[in-house]
């Protein structure tokens, strides 16, 4: 399987796969990459929050409120 540095992105570990290295250890970290990994799980939070909410507000508006047929036409 394959074998990657625990640490944040830009980290000085490498990538091994089946027991051949595709990257190579570095011997310093990429400073730029440090901070997008650290909001990667909260943005991935958020999205995961986002899309049934985006979800429940379409049920809501189309189905409740507006009684349209948008949403049996989205879904066949």
């Amino acid at each position: 399987m394959a074998s990657v540095d625990a640490r944040p992105g830009g980290g000085p570990g490498g990538l091994t796969y089946l027991g051949k290295t595709v990257f190579a250890p570095r011997e310093a970290g990429i400073a730029w990459m440090r901070a997008p990994a650290e909001w990667h799980g909260k943005l991935g939070w958020v999205l995961a929050l986002l899309v049934p909410g985006h979800i429940a507000m379409a049920v809501g508006w189309h189905h409740l409120v507006k009684r349209d047929v948008v949403l049996s036409r989205r879904t066949g």
